[in-house]
């Protein structure tokens, strides 16, 4: 093609650019810039619209150099508004040099956070004229200007190539510049201008036209073939059916095997048949397809598109639009595209997407049948920015298509415009789903009358086997049991022939559980050909009820767990709290690693690894939640928790001092935030006004004011009542017959009462005032607004019959000590009967502890005083000990009371599971604000005061925190645990040790009943601190003198089944230590047949009688056995020493060398201490004592 003769000037040349770029940026406004002598900042045409900025620098020059494009790059810099993007616009000839130049300069640019710069030299706007303008702007500024015939072949040939390539706007502005302004003079031409024009009137479904342009082609053809092919093709298209076979035959003859005249015979009569060479042909699979697509067997004409020619692009908008029938035929209900095969509609989506951007508004404007499914699709896979450009687009070339209006309503409602969503819908009823979202708009708006009003009037004039029918059906059944009208949703589920579904509604009309699941069982018995809306609701009831396992089963079985749809978060709740964490993190790390994170996944992720207590891994995706959501104060919260927990103290403090909305919080949230300010705060006083406005604010909850008195009961909270009445005390007083507390505010009074504050500031209790002559009030009362809030929070509980808060009321302190007394009696009784079962029965510690109402310290050292049930003689010898072991509470306590912390620490490595640690941490809260160590007690007049113990538990408490935080591993637990959801009931420290041992950690408890229990139930082997002082005694980690002395602490402290022996009895008597034997013997008081196995004579015959204590010991054992009654017993030994008791006749002192019948009156003098006993008198003799004058 001849190149247009260049623009004459500089003026012309700017003017030429403007209606170019007007032409080409329809929806742009495009000026020109200042005027010539006016600084232009590089700017000469301007191009602007909502979304961007396009400067063009005009250059009709001759040379132009890198410099002078650096100096107007520069210049265009100081543009303002800033620019998204810079042409510069010149008449020369394309230079490589200055594209390279200004690529660079592009580059650079860009790396900067600046505007793209481009270059286009006189072929490329050419191009543009012939390409992407109107014909027009070809006139106006080449009047003169003619193509000669190779020319316009060459045009033609350009046009071709264009429409393979599927780019219709230039295809469309090529034909029309043609037809309007050349004058096409060869047939040869004026053919090819033909044919493509008939393709593009039948692309743009204008077949008749399209067929008399491919007629009017044959007209001026050379009439071979391919003429002859369009031709048939026009008459078919004109109707002429009868010449158009006539033609095809004639085609025939010349070539049998011609696919093309095939193709139209096939559309004329569809049982043609093909011979087998031509069975693949694209162009005649086509065609069958569009026979069956026209017959509606869609599966059919999609394995016939399958085989045509996809590189035209109605060919595959075809297949495209047939593969979704497909999709539509394959479920029967429910409405929602979500459930369908994601991946396939999203690659459909995006043929569709890509179509509709390349077709043009003329071309478009015939396929509104067609496009509603890509905005369908939009919708469905929440492609909202492309949903609104393309309903913007459909609406500017058809303001009144019905289905474009319904995805307009889905967009208004989406951003809040729900009126006129509704407005909208309400004058489209024919479209199917309109129905549909308008019902759901009634129920967000929470109108359920209105949504069986509507409901109502639609329900008759439904289609019975239609999808709308059965959510006609859905709404008013839900909507009439929720508003209590159960005879009319009685009266539709009568009327509904599935078994499935009227069992499922069934379901609905009853409260109580049993009655549900009866219904529902039936449902889950049969639910695998039900519609999937209902399995989802099945499921949705099941977990309604907590019957998560059901309900995952139902939703594993259709849901398409690659893709994301809401039914989906639905499913991931049911893992969460089915505690099927694996499946859970596995769910949501997939949507992490292949789409953008969504929101419930992402949460319910965080709250699974909490559940776990991985927190580095909940904090990563808290980080993830942060950058990708709005702000969800939950997650803000804990993660201010995780950061206190792993000590970074300085995220904590930032959170701290962000602004927070109390009113806007849930209770719970509020104390959650209480408690990192308390122990972030050195001023208790700061922190502790924080929770007097929570409580203030979340008045209504218990939880609150429990908080609340635990909190003012810690000692640091003295809070001394005013003498003096100050802005924001409580006063009570009395006015005008009646007596009431008032809260001296500055603002919001309440004026209904007496407010006149500024009177009675800075008098005192008992005063009278004399507010005016004729009304006096009396101040009876001051308190602190703290003090005051302790009351008011005491009497709510005790208002609520609350538990928390036992309160005694009395008239007098005798009559209060006496009540007192009582409890306390009660209270006992209640203690023994619960250790005789610890005793007698299988009962774990931590069982103890729950019916006994004490902290698992409490209860160990409650138990201890009747022995505690910790060892095995088993487990010492059976269970290999690891370097790696698991405390629990007992046996944290057991290493603590030996005081061998630093001895096991340097022998092992230690682990704890979170919830032991976190256990601890809480006691140790109660027992700095206890409600345990601290009574409250109420006098007749509701004055509440405080009673004080001491803090030593807390003291206690702390020391055993202080070293697991410096020796022990906190573990996390396994996401894939076999036997978390056996152990649902347990609390959370018993459940997650046995989940730690079961995966191999070797557990070192105390509580030889629990240990029991697991060893039985889950095979889980454990051992005890016992075992530990074997092992490290046999690895010779500890010497003789060292383990003896352990054991004996052991037994000193009560734990039974200590292997304590009469050898190391003996040994430690000897050493001075006679504890051992004294609470054997005292045992033996107790329960003697236990002992008697124990050999006393070996004991006795290795006790120096001339030492006064060993003397002392074998008076306790002599006493001891005088007050037992033998003839129960069977022991020899036992009898022996009876015997040996009741045969002594002769006694002495120690302190003198006379001895005494045992009926003589001087041994009544002798202290019991100094007694020594002789069975004969040899024996007295024998030892050098006389006998007694007066015996």
């Amino acid at each position: 093609m001849s190149e247009l003769p260049r623009i004459s000037n500089e003026v012309s040349f700017e003017e030429f650019c403007k209606d170019l770029w007007k032409d080409i940026l329809k929806d742009y406004i495009v000026e020109r810039y200042g005027t010539r002598g006016q600084s232009q900042d590089g700017v000469d045409v301007a191009c602007i619209s909502k979304d961007e900025i396009i400067g063009i620098q005009c250059k009709r020059v001759e040379t132009l150099t890198k410099s002078k494009i650096d100096t107007e790059i520069n210049l265009a810099k100081n543009f303002e508004p800033k620019l998204d993007k810079y042409i510069i616009a010149t008449t020369l000839k394309k230079d490589k040099n200055l594209q390279t130049h200004v690529y660079n300069r592009s580059i650079e640019n860009e790396h900067n956070g600046l505007f793209k710069i481009e270059i286009i030299f006189w072929d490329g706007l050419i191009d543009k004229i012939f390409n992407e303008s109107s014909i027009d702007l070809f006139k106006k500024y080449f009047p003169e200007q003619s193509l000669d015939v190779s020319e316009i072949s060459q045009m033609l040939n350009y046009i071709s190539t264009q429409f393979k390539e599927m780019n219709y706007k230039t295809v469309e502005n090529s034909l029309n510049f043609i037809k309007e302004s050349i004058n096409i003079k060869t047939d040869k031409n004026k053919y090819e201008l033909y044919i493509l024009e008939g393709k593009y009137l039948s692309l743009c479904r204008k077949f008749k036209k399209a067929g008399e342009k491919y007629i009017k082609a044959y007209a001026v053809s050379s009439k071979d073939i391919k003429s002859k092919y369009y031709y048939a093709l026009g008459l078919f298209y004109n109707e002429n059916i009868k010449e158009s076979k006539n033609i095809c035959n004639e085609i025939l003859k010349e070539d049998s095997l011609n696919q093309y005249a095939y193709s139209i015979l096939v559309l004329i009569d569809k049982d043609t048949k093909i011979p087998q060479e031509l069975i693949d042909s694209p162009q005649i699979n086509y065609n069958l397809g569009i026979n069956a697509q026209l017959d509606k067997d869609y599966k059919k004409a999609y394995n016939f598109f399958k085989k045509s020619n996809l590189n035209y692009s109605i060919r595959l908008l075809n297949r495209a639009n047939i593969r979704l029938f497909l999709f539509d035929e394959s479920e029967e209900y429910p409405f929602n595209i979500d459930l369908k095969d994601y991946n396939k509609n999203l690659k459909i989506e995006k043929i569709f997407q890509e179509i509709f951007d390349k077709f043009t508004d003329e071309i478009l404007s015939n396929y509104f049948d067609i496009f509603p499914n890509l905005l369908a699709l939009n919708k469905a896979h929440k492609h909202f920015d492309a949903l609104e450009r393309n309903v913007n687009r459909l609406l500017s070339i058809n303001s009144d298509d019905e289905n474009t209006l319904f995805y307009k309503s889905v967009l208004l409602e989406r951003k809040g415009d729900v009126d006129k969503a509704l407005d909208i819908l309400k004058k489209i009823p024919k479209v199917l789903d309109s129905f549909i979202f308008i019902v759901k708009i009634l129920m967000d708006k929470k109108d359920t009358n209105q949504v069986i009003k509507y409901a109502e009037c639609m329900y008759n004039d439904i289609d019975k086997n239609s999808k709308n029918y059965l959510f006609c059906q859905d709404v008013l059944i839900n909507s009439y049991i929720e508003v209590e009208r159960i005879e009319d949703a009685e009266t539709i589920i009568g009327t509904i022939d599935d078994i499935f579904r009227r069992n499922l509604f069934k379901s609905k009309l009853y409260n109580d559980k049993s009655e549900k699941m009866k219904y529902l069982l039936r449902c889950y018995e049969n639910y695998g050909n039900a519609f999937i809306i209902d399995k989802a609701e099945l499921a949705r009831e099941f977990s309604y009820l907590n019957e998560f396992e059901k309900a995952i089963t139902i939703y594993e079985s259709f849901i398409d767990l690659n893709r994301h749809s809401p039914i989906l978060d639905d499913l991931a709740y049911c893992y969460l709290y089915n505690e099927d964490y694996g499946k859970l993190i596995s769910l949501v790390h997939s949507f992490i690693i292949k789409e953008k994170p969504h929101k419930y996944l992402i949460e319910y992720g965080i709250e699974g690894y909490l559940h776990l207590n991985k927190f580095r891994e909940a904090k990563e995706l808290m980080e993830i939640y942060s950058e990708e959501f709005n702000e969800n104060y939950s997650i803000e919260l804990a993660k201010a928790k995780i950061d206190f927990i792993n000590g970074n103290y300085k995220e904590v403090d930032d959170f701290l001092d962000e602004k927070h909305d109390l009113k806007n919080l849930s209770p719970s949230q509020c104390i959650s935030l209480y408690g990192l300010l308390k122990n972030r705060n050195s001023n208790p006083i700061k922190s502790f006004e924080l929770l007097y406005t929570i409580k203030k604010i979340h008045s209504q909850d218990l939880m609150v004011h429990k908080v609340y008195i635990q909190e003012f009961n810690d000692k640091n909270f003295t809070f001394i009542n005013p003498v003096r009445i100050k802005w924001d005390d409580y006063v009570l007083i009395e006015y005008l017959d009646k007596i009431e507390w008032l809260h001296i505010c500055k603002q919001d009074r309440d004026k209904t009462k007496f407010h006149e504050f500024e009177k009675i500031i800075n008098h005192k209790a008992n005063e009278e005032i004399e507010i005016n002559p004729n009304f006096k009030i009396k101040i009876l009362k001051i308190r602190n607004k703290y003090t005051h809030e302790f009351h008011e929070s005491a009497n709510t509980l005790r208002m609520n019959n609350s538990n928390f808060l036992q309160v005694i009321e009395f008239k007098n302190p005798s009559e209060g000590v006496e009540k007192i007394k009582e409890l306390a009696l009660k209270r006992s009784d209640e203690l023994i009967t619960l250790k005789r079962k610890y005793h007698e029965e299988l009962c774990p510690i931590f069982v103890f502890s729950k019916m006994a109402g004490l902290d698992m310290i409490d209860s160990c050292i409650y138990l201890r005083s009747s022995g505690l049930k910790s060892f095995n003689q088993y487990e010492n010898s059976h269970i290999p000990i690891k370097e790696d072991l698991l405390l629990d509470i007992t046996s944290i306590l057991t290493i603590h009371w030996l005081k061998i912390e630093d001895m096991i620490m340097k022998n092992y490595s230690l682990k704890v599971s979170y919830a032991e640690y976190f256990l601890l941490k809480e006691i140790q809260e109660l027992e700095k604000n206890p409600n345990y160590s601290k009574s409250i007690v109420a006098t007749s007049d509701e004055e509440f005061e405080l009673i004080e113990t001491n803090n030593s538990k807390f003291i206690f408490v702390s020391q055993l925190i202080e070293w697991i935080d410096e020796n022990c591993e906190l573990i996390s637990l396994n996401p894939k645990s076999k036997i978390r959801k056996t152990l649902r009931s347990l609390p959370k420290p018993i459940n997650e040790n046995i989940q730690l041992a079961f995966e191999g950690n070797l557990l070192i408890c105390d509580d030889l009943d629990f240990k029991k229990v697991i060893l039985h139930d889950f095979k889980i082997n454990s051992c005890s601190t016992l075992t530990l002082i074997y092992d490290m005694y046999e690895k010779k980690l500890i010497n003789d003198e060292n383990f003896e002395e352990l054991l004996s602490k052991l037994y000193e402290l009560n734990y039974i089944e200590v292997p304590i022996t009469l050898e190391l009895i003996v040994k430690f008597i000897k050493k001075g230590n006679y504890n051992v034997l004294i609470k054997l013997i005292r045992e033996v008081s107790f329960n003697p047949k236990k002992y008697l196995h124990v050999n006393w004579r070996y004991i006795i015959k290795n006790l120096d009688l001339s030492n006064v204590e060993e003397y002392v010991l074998f008076l306790l054992i002599k006493n001891t056995f005088s007050e037992l009654d033998f003839n129960t017993y069977i022991n020899p030994l036992d009898i022996e020493i009876k015997e040996f008791f009741d045969n002594i006749k002769f006694v002495a002192s120690k302190n003198s060398e006379v001895y005494h019948n045992v009926n003589c009156s001087f041994i009544k003098k002798i202290s019991e201490n100094n007694l020594i006993y002789f069975a004969n008198e040899q024996d007295a003799l024998s030892k050098g004592y006389v006998k007694c004058d007066k015996c």
